[in-house]
Parts: C-alpha cells; structure tokens; sequence
C-alpha cells in the first residue's frame, strides 16, 4: 500500500478525492514509520498525537479557533486532521476547501504553496 501513488490509489481503492487519498497515504506513512522505526521516538509521537486530532477537533475547535467557522463544512466533506495540514497547498485550500479569500489562505494552516 505504501508504495501505490495517487492515481493508483484512485484507480485501484476508489478514492477520488485528493484529500482522501493524502489523508490515507499520511496514516500508512505512520504506520510504517512506527513500524520500521525510520524516525525518532519524539518525531513518531508526535505523529500520532497529530493523528489522534482528527476532523470534528479540526472543524469544531481549530477552525473556530481562528475565526475560520465557515470553512467547517468543506473541512468536514474533505476529512481533514491535523496531520494533513502541513501538507495543504494553496490549490487545495482555495479549491477543495473553498478558502477563496487570499487573506484566510494566510491563516497558519500548513507551510505548502
């Protein structure tokens, strides 16, 4: 599994959606790091504690938190934790989860273009 890129993840699982299929490459690349022990102990926690905060912690405390309420719904469709935040792009924010305004894009979401 950890080896299938994107279109095989769509074309073979049947997940469609860009963010589906980022959120499940981001667990298995967990997984497999625990598992094979690629990355420092404090690195692999906090990885998991990152993963233990998953979407309703995203779209019922951080979103609010910033006073992004608004963006709940398409951060709820999308799946989004903690773990993929680092890894949204402008694109995805501006296309997946409908941050049209360029200012909320600003917000410290991730560090991706």
């Amino acid at each position: 599994m950890a080896a299938l890129s994107d279109s095989d993840i769509q074309r073979e699982i049947g997940i469609h959606n860009p963010l589906h299929r980022l959120k499940l490459r981001l667990a298995i690349q967990e997984i497999v790091n625990v598992t094979t022990s690629t990355i420092m102990g404090s690195q692999v926690a906090l990885n998991m504690a990152y993963g233990q905060l998953g979407t309703e912690w995203i779209v019922e405390k951080f979103l609010p938190s910033l006073g992004l309420p608004q963006y709940k719904k398409p951060f709820q469709q999308c799946l989004v934790d903690a773990r993929m935040l680092e890894h949204l792009n402008k694109k995805e924010l501006r296309g997946l989860l409908k941050m049209v305004d360029s200012s909320h894009r600003s917000v410290e979401l991730y560090d991706g273009e």
